[in-house]
């Protein structure tokens, strides 16, 4: 089988973005009531057990327009999170080798909007597209992004190795 693309996920997989963002993600859950405390090292790791952070915001977690707020004041602000080493190398390799690469990012923000971060970590060289979940709108998981990214890569699913 050959691989034609390559679907890469965006936040904490090519970029450190918590750090920057947790701030916003405070102040955002805050005109909710509700508080996210504890230091990076803490959020992290509820993080990585529960990428939603159900267990700091509660149902709060599973509100669309609460990330999409919080991820608009992130992009308004323009205080960007940091690529992680290694990865502007490996996109370069990937791209060398005639692989199609796409972000499918979990974000609740549209694509468009994020293009100036995508140009300033360096991808846009190397991306052929990006579709998120603020692309698709409330009602739909990661799942739906790489089936929409499948379909207009002229890939098979199986084909795209997550």
């Amino acid at each position: 089988m050959v691989i034609k693309a390559v679907i890469l996920d965006l936040d904490m997989t090519l970029v450190n973005t918590l750090p920057k963002f947790l701030g916003i993600l405070r102040e955002c859950a805050a005109r909710y009531g509700k508080n996210v405390s504890g230091d990076i090292n803490y959020l992290l790791n509820v993080y990585y057990r529960d990428p939603s952070l159900s267990e700091i915001l509660g149902d709060l977690s599973r509100n669309f327009w609460f990330w999409h707020e919080c991820w608009t004041l992130y992009i308004e602000r323009g205080e960007y999170g940091e690529v992680f080493p290694g990865v502007l190398g490996s996109l370069e390799t990937l791209r060398n080798m005639n692989k199609r690469l796409i972000i499918a990012t979990g974000r609740e923000l549209e694509c468009p909007r994020m293009m100036h971060e995508l140009r300033y970590y360096g991808f846009t060289e190397f991306i052929e597209g990006c579709v998120s979940l603020g692309d698709l709108g409330p009602g739909h998981d990661k799942l739906d992004l790489v089936k929409r990214r499948s379909v207009s890569s002229n890939c098979h699913p199986a084909m795209l190795p997550m």
